[in-house]
């Protein structure tokens, strides 16, 4: 199976979600895609859930190569600042050199220079 990365959905989508949730559960069951899951097989989840508790949590408890990515524009400095390993974002389509200049700032635990990047984007990231 080739490695695969799963999304939280982010609590716009979440009315979506509750919707459909049963029809995709019944797909993905009859499918067998879960039962032929092997350690290794999902690599990295897209966090955009919007509830902080659980994805500290996730960021806690992951096994050691496990990816977190922030799947929320404007969270994507206080998640990295948390552990989290980067972001799949919508913004990067309209400004990709200044998100990816806030990103490898935060990897580089430089969070003044992100902090001034993310105040300046923010308007963007949440408007």
């Amino acid at each position: 199976m080739v490695p695969s990365k799963v999304w939280f959905m982010d609590a716009r989508a979440r009315r979506f979600l509750e919707s459909t949730a049963i029809k995709a559960h019944q797909l993905i069951e009859r499918s067998g895609w879960l039962d032929n899951l092997q350690r290794g097989d999902i690599v990295a989840v897209k966090e955009a859930s919007g509830n902080l508790d659980q994805i500290l949590q996730i960021l806690r408890d992951r096994l050691k190569d496990f990816l977190v990515l922030s799947g929320d524009d404007a969270w994507t400095l206080p998640l990295i600042a948390a552990g989290a390993d980067g972001v799949i974002c919508v913004v990067s389509n309209e400004i990709p050199k200044l998100m990816r200049a806030m990103v490898d700032a935060a990897m580089r635990d430089d969070f003044a220079a992100a902090r001034v990047i993310h105040e300046r984007i923010l308007p963007l990231m949440t408007g």
